[in-house]
């Protein structure tokens, strides 16, 4: 066995170890190959490009300098601006007010598991639970009233419409077969002792034989 080809990788894996411990300001850009073993980061925050000192203190030296205003005039111009606002409140039991609250119950009822706390809980969710129940029986009203919403004119539910639909389906796909077949062919790349291509040979016969493709 070739000494140097298994001295390789161990030689770059040490040679990316040390690029990175001096550094990311002093270690050379890394390609793909070099770091395969960390695989593809999309996401990875590219690092900002160096700006010129020199350029950035010749602009701030060409900005105008603008008055110096009172440190009155700044607290009153602060001040109204860092009051906080008060927030909406939202209508109880609500689903904006459960959303919001129902988790923070949650979580007070397993803190502290009392009679009272675990029994508002579950209340709370008995709420939700009757809200979704409401609006599921109004969709489904909504949905079975409306054509363009039914489903079931898109794709019939009956057994018997339904095996109707899977035979038309198949005839189009197959007069959709037929015509491909009748303007482009099929190039099969095969070994003698590959076991796949056995396999594959079969099915592209079928093909030959049903709708007219050249192999």
């Amino acid at each position: 066995m070739n000494r140097n080809a298994i001295s390789l990788p161990i030689i770059m894996s040490l040679c990316l170890r040390a690029s990175l411990a001096m550094g990311k300001d002093d270690a050379p850009e890394v390609s793909y190959f070099a770091d395969k073993q960390r695989g593809w980061f999309w996401y990875e925050v590219l690092p900002e490009p160096v700006k010129n000192s020199q350029t950035e203190i010749q602009a701030d030296q060409d900005k105008p300098k603008s008055d110096i205003k009172p440190s009155s005039d700044v607290e009153a111009e602060i001040e109204p601006k860092t009051q906080a606002k008060p927030s909406a409140e939202h209508q109880p039991l609500s689903s904006a007010w459960l959303k919001q609250n129902l988790e923070h119950y949650l979580n007070q009822a397993i803190d502290d598991p009392s009679p009272e706390n675990v029994a508002a809980f579950y209340y709370l969710q008995r709420v939700m639970m009757d809200k979704a129940e409401r609006f599921t029986n109004a969709a489904r009203y909504v949905v079975m009233s409306d054509p363009q919403l039914d489903e079931t004119v898109r794709r019939p539910v009956a057994t018997y419409a339904a095996n109707e639909a899977n035979h038309q389906a198949n005839v189009v796909a197959e007069r959709a077969l037929k015509a491909i077949a009748s303007q482009a062919g099929i190039l099969f790349f095969f070994r003698s002792d590959c076991p796949y291509c056995h396999v594959q040979a079969p099915i592209l016969a079928m093909l030959e034989n049903a709708y007219g493709f050249k192999i």
